[in-house]
């Protein structure tokens, strides 16, 4: 069964990560599922705009911790041109996520790796890598292109949650709106765009990417060792440890 709900009306295609039991959380399956539905969106000429939501009371409460333990830090990885490190579709059509409830961590990496974003009132948006033992992606560096430094450094750092309206104010978020007029203001965002001529969009889309500031190599080589040695750590382990038995880490340093 898939984790995955992928519905289509006309051009507009909608992709529900559908592990609600769990808050979404991304584990290895469900990973597996999103990236066939970003390649089936992407190989579909009849499918032009996308909108990426969840389903149950939360867009992604970021991996599945549980699975990463098991498995070992990194969890599975499964990457694919399509769907990157930081599970970001790589593709020319226009993105929209529809958050609410929660978008941590990864859930925040995948909203914010769409092309607009609309929240419901109450979303809580952070960043907890740090906290539960690991470190931030290259592609969350790009927060430091959208915030001032303080800002910042708040929420990769300290893990500070944000809320929609606060998001909203710093151009994280495109619209704020009632939990009940989410996937409706969604759904317009989508209709205007898919209504436009659609080589017109993708082209755009794809030239406007290729201008917006991006890592270098040597700053993703640097964030790969960087995530290679905290893995190796005892307080990696001990942070996820801690998280799944619901106690307070005892951090050695080591």
């Amino acid at each position: 069964m898939s984790l995955i709900e992928y519905e289509q009306q006309d051009h507009v295609v909608t992709i529900a990560l559908n592990r609600p039991e769990r808050l979404n959380a991304m584990g290895g399956t469900l990973r597996d599922d999103l990236c066939e539905a970003w390649v089936r969106f992407n190989e579909d000429p009849e499918a032009r705009v996308a909108i990426f939501t969840g389903r149950g009371r939360a867009f992604c409460a970021g991996r599945d911790l549980k699975e990463s333990l098991e498995e070992g830090h990194g969890g599975r990885r499964g990457y694919t041109e399509i769907l990157s490190q930081d599970l970001v579709p790589q593709t020319s059509k226009p993105t929209i996520a529809a958050v609410h409830g929660y978008a941590i961590a990864a859930g925040f990496v995948m909203a914010l790796g769409c092309d607009m974003i609309v929240a419901a009132e109450g979303t809580k948006f952070q960043m907890q890598q740090i906290r539960h033992g690991g470190t931030i992606g290259h592609y969350s560096l790009a927060i430091l292109e959208q915030l001032p430094w303080q800002s910042a450094m708040e929420m990769l750092l300290g893990g500070v949650e944000l809320d929609a309206q606060r998001a909203h104010e710093l151009g994280f978020v495109n619209h704020v709106v009632p939990p009940d007029q989410l996937l409706e203001k969604a759904g317009e965002m989508a209709a205007n765009l898919a209504a436009l001529p659609p080589v017109h969009l993708q082209r755009t889309k794809q030239l406007l990417t290729e201008v917006r500031p991006r890592p270098t190599q040597q700053i993703r080589d640097l964030e790969r060792e960087t995530r290679e040695f905290v893995a190796g750590l005892e307080d990696t382990t001990e942070s996820m440890r801690a998280w799944v038995e619901r106690r307070a880490p005892v951090y050695r340093g080591r």
